[in-house]
């Protein structure tokens, strides 16, 4: 069996699309919900070198913490990004 690797998924609650379904099977997934305030000692985990930012559930001007999670982010390689829903 093939380890996961870790990838950061950055959503609003309860996000469950096709794209994050798909992606269970190989990645070890760890969820922030983009609702709420970034904590003070965020630990996205350390080999982590990619995440995704779903804004399928909406668009970012309701996310009021969303500009805050992009500068806390330590995702060294980049941000994949699922469309906004229309």
């Amino acid at each position: 069996m093939t380890e996961k690797r870790p990838l950061v998924w950055l959503s609003a609650a309860h996000s469950n699309s096709k794209v994050r379904n798909a992606l269970v099977s190989r990645w070890e997934l760890t969820d922030f919900n983009a609702e709420n305030p970034v904590p003070l000692l965020l630990s996205p985990p350390v080999s982590a070198r990619v995440g995704v930012l779903d804004l399928s559930q909406g668009p970012i001007d309701e996310l009021p913490w969303f500009e805050h999670w992009l500068e806390a982010s330590t995702c060294p390689t980049g941000w994949a990004l699922l469309p906004i829903a229309q």
